[in-house]
């Protein structure tokens, strides 16, 4: 069986993105790390199993959160989702487990009324 790629787990990133964004004046902007913990725990869970755990010293460069991230470029090159940068070494809970993040790493916010790629 062939990994899940972007393209599979975008249309659940934007309903991440989306519910996060509910009810707040200004959508908040989340990291590929917060995003991949708050998809559907199946999905997460087999992510992690096919990609590894991410962050700093996971030895994986195609890690979760990277699928995670290319899911959100897609939605920013869509309109459906703005982008901004955070630094190395933020730590983020994923699947309960603390990770860093191993270096400049992508936050995606929802663009309400951006298209839905």
């Amino acid at each position: 069986m062939s990994k899940l790629m972007p393209t599979a787990i975008k249309n659940e990133v934007l309903a991440a993105l989306a519910d996060a964004a509910r009810g707040q004046a200004a959508a908040p902007f989340l990291t590929a790390y917060e995003l991949l913990d708050l998809l559907p725990v199946a999905r997460r869970d087999q992510l992690i199993a096919e990609r590894g755990m991410p962050g700093e010293g996971s030895g994986s460069t195609v890690g979760a959160a990277r699928i995670v991230a290319t899911a959100g470029a897609m939605l920013v090159r869509g309109g459906a989702a703005n982008i901004d940068f955070r630094p190395a070494g933020l730590p983020y809970t994923v699947a309960g487990q603390t990770v860093h993040a191993s270096g400049k790493h992508a936050a995606f916010q929802y663009a309400h009324g951006g298209a839905q790629s």
